[in-house]
């Protein structure tokens, strides 16, 4: 295994100088992150804008992490092992929520409220049922042989040919009681719509 005597490229030399035994972790640490910010602003501001390839967004979401944490809300400084990986991914942090907040609306986000449901509300299904009530009050109606047959092949889905054979009748027979029920069905259904 040999050993790489290159330069770390830019933007590792830039992570490890946050590391433990980096320029700045053998720095005196102040008492703060606030004062820790500010005395390594322009580090930080580069490192951002490097990570995050725009120069505003390094600066406002930089800006922001020093807002949050000059008001001492954060833990202080001595406390964190490492503070300058702890504001860089507050920053990072930040800028993502920027970005998320000012993202415009596009097409294939899906608002629920506008989505129609295609399944039946209560009114169609109360609807549904009613008909087919009154269908099968007209099924009913039928002669014996008729109903049996017209409910054998329409509904049951029952070959022409099962039907005449299970009731011992001719196809021709089978289709005249098909037509016959057909014809009163659609009939009555008529008049009761009118």
């Amino acid at each position: 295994m040999s050993l790489c005597l290159e330069p770390a490229p830019q933007a590792q030399r830039r992570r490890d100088e946050y590391c433990a035994g980096g320029a700045l972790a053998a720095r005196p640490r102040p008492a703060c992150l606030g004062e820790f910010v500010a005395a390594n602003y322009a580090r930080l501001m580069q490192a951002l804008r490097g990570h995050l390839g725009c120069a505003d967004l390094a600066a406002d979401s930089l800006h922001d992490a020093w807002l949050r944490l000059a008001d001492g809300a954060a833990p202080p400084a001595p406390a964190i092992a490492n503070p300058g990986a702890y504001v860089f991914r507050m920053a990072c942090n930040i800028a993502i929520d920027r970005l998320r907040a000012e993202r415009p609306f596009s097409a294939t986000d899906v608002v629920l409220e506008d989505v129609e449901d295609a399944a039946p509300g209560p009114l169609r299904i109360a609807q549904a049922r009613s008909s087919m009530r009154g269908l099968m009050r007209l099924i009913e109606a039928l002669p014996r042989q008729q109903r049996e047959i017209y409910i054998g092949v329409r509904i049951e889905g029952m070959l022409q040919s099962e039907a005449a054979a299970r009731y011992g009748v001719s196809g021709r027979i089978v289709r005249r009681h098909l037509r016959d029920a057909r014809q009163h069905v659609e009939s009555q259904a008529a008049r009761l719509q009118a």
